[in-house]
Protein backbone atom coordinates (compact mmCIF):
# COMPACT_ATOMS: atom_id res chain seq x y z
CA UNK A 1 0.00 0.00 0.00
CA UNK A 2 2.94 2.43 0.75
CA UNK A 3 4.67 1.81 -2.99
CA UNK A 4 0.96 2.51 -4.44
CA UNK A 5 0.64 6.00 -2.24
CA UNK A 6 3.67 7.04 -3.44
CA UNK A 7 3.20 5.82 -7.08
CA UNK A 8 -0.22 8.10 -7.19
CA UNK A 9 1.07 10.40 -5.22
CA UNK A 10 3.74 11.27 -7.94
CA UNK A 11 1.33 10.51 -10.95
CA UNK A 12 -0.68 13.49 -9.91
CA UNK A 13 1.63 16.04 -7.83
CA UNK A 14 0.60 15.22 -4.22
CA UNK A 15 2.32 13.95 -1.36
CA UNK A 16 1.66 10.97 1.00
CA UNK A 17 1.08 12.48 3.80
CA UNK A 18 -1.30 15.01 1.75
CA UNK A 19 -3.61 11.73 0.25
CA UNK A 20 -3.51 9.88 4.21
CA UNK A 21 -4.37 13.22 5.42
CA UNK A 22 -7.88 15.58 5.61
CA UNK A 23 -7.50 18.13 3.13
CA UNK A 24 -10.28 18.42 1.30
CA UNK A 25 -8.37 20.40 -2.23
CA UNK A 26 -9.57 19.19 -5.37
CA UNK A 27 -5.98 17.80 -6.11
CA UNK A 28 -6.10 16.04 -3.21
CA UNK A 29 -9.37 14.66 -3.13
CA UNK A 30 -9.39 13.49 -6.15
CA UNK A 31 -5.79 11.58 -5.78
CA UNK A 32 -7.37 10.15 -2.84
CA UNK A 33 -10.69 9.30 -4.60
CA UNK A 34 -7.92 7.05 -6.95
CA UNK A 35 -6.29 5.79 -4.10
CA UNK A 36 -9.81 3.96 -2.93
CA UNK A 37 -10.47 3.15 -6.24
CA UNK A 38 -7.29 1.18 -6.62
CA UNK A 39 -7.20 -0.37 -3.38
CA UNK A 40 -10.93 -1.65 -3.81
CA UNK A 41 -11.87 -2.74 -6.97
CA UNK A 42 -8.01 -3.55 -8.06
CA UNK A 43 -5.76 -4.54 -5.62
CA UNK A 44 -8.94 -6.19 -2.98
CA UNK A 45 -8.32 -4.47 0.07
CA UNK A 46 -11.48 -4.46 1.88
CA UNK A 47 -13.40 -1.13 2.82
CA UNK A 48 -12.44 -1.75 6.14
CA UNK A 49 -8.84 -1.79 5.80
CA UNK A 50 -8.95 1.45 4.07
CA UNK A 51 -11.27 3.23 6.49
CA UNK A 52 -8.69 2.88 9.39
CA UNK A 53 -5.28 3.91 7.30
CA UNK A 54 -7.78 6.87 5.50
CA UNK A 55 -9.19 7.77 8.70
CA UNK A 56 -12.89 8.03 6.80
CA UNK A 57 -16.08 5.80 6.96
CA UNK A 58 -16.87 3.07 5.02
CA UNK A 59 -19.43 5.06 3.05
CA UNK A 60 -16.81 7.81 2.03
CA UNK A 61 -14.34 4.73 0.89
CA UNK A 62 -16.73 3.87 -0.96
CA UNK A 63 -18.01 7.49 -2.55
CA UNK A 64 -14.51 8.23 -3.36
CA UNK A 65 -13.63 5.12 -4.99
CA UNK A 66 -16.73 5.44 -7.29
CA UNK A 67 -14.98 9.01 -7.85
CA UNK A 68 -12.18 7.50 -8.69
CA UNK A 69 -12.86 5.03 -10.85
CA UNK A 70 -14.83 7.98 -12.97
CA UNK A 71 -11.24 10.28 -12.61
CA UNK A 72 -9.38 6.89 -14.12
CA UNK A 73 -11.49 6.57 -17.03
CA UNK A 74 -11.79 10.07 -17.70
CA UNK A 75 -7.63 10.28 -17.69
CA UNK A 76 -6.23 7.56 -20.04
CA UNK A 77 -2.85 8.51 -19.21
CA UNK A 78 -3.94 7.90 -15.48
CA UNK A 79 -5.11 4.71 -16.33
CA UNK A 80 -2.31 3.30 -18.82
CA UNK A 81 0.02 4.15 -15.88
CA UNK A 82 -1.57 2.81 -13.00
CA UNK A 83 -2.43 -0.68 -15.20
CA UNK A 84 1.91 -0.55 -15.81
CA UNK A 85 2.54 -0.22 -12.54
CA UNK A 86 -0.33 -2.93 -11.05
CA UNK A 87 0.65 -5.55 -13.46
CA UNK A 88 4.65 -5.04 -12.37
Amino acid sequence: MEGLLDFIGKEMGITREEILGGGRRREISQARSVFCYVCLRRVGLTGRQLSEALQMSPGGIHSASVRGEAFVRENSDLEKSLTSYLNN
